[in-house]
């Protein structure tokens, strides 16, 4: 369960952190995709 009253606090970092690590993903996928990798 996700705890409502931290995430309301922490809402900016929380936001902050996942963007940080669908960005990286993100890139991971394009610099996979230009090398022709599957994964």
């Amino acid at each position: 369960m996700i705890n409502f009253s931290f995430f309301k606090k922490n809402n900016n970092f929380l936001l902050f952190f996942f963007l940080k690590k669908y960005l990286f993903f993100f890139e991971f996928f394009l610099i996979s995709k230009k090398k022709k990798k599957i994964f």
